[in-house]
């Protein structure tokens, strides 16, 4: 995931989804979804970085602390 348009684009189609469940009234769903994207944006961020060698398989727990992956953020973002 070398590439930072398929970054963003795996980064936002969950967002698509989830707006369109909200949408239709499944808030249940939605509040799932929203749980669910938390791990999913740490895995896809953490392999974005493995990918390109800044982080080691040692920090995959890492990723899921708060505001852990802030450190990254212009290498996620704009590298």
């Amino acid at each position: 995931m070398k590439n930072i348009i398929v970054y963003y684009l795996c980064i936002l189609f969950p967002l698509v989804i989830m707006f369109l469940v909200a949408k239709r009234g499944h808030y249940n769903i939605f509040a799932l979804l929203v749980f669910l994207y938390y791990f999913y944006r740490g895995i896809t961020d953490f392999y974005r970085l493995y990918q390109k060698g800044i982080v080691d398989k040692k920090t995959f727990w890492k990723f899921f602390i708060p505001f852990w992956r802030t450190q990254y953020f212009k290498e996620l973002y704009f590298k």
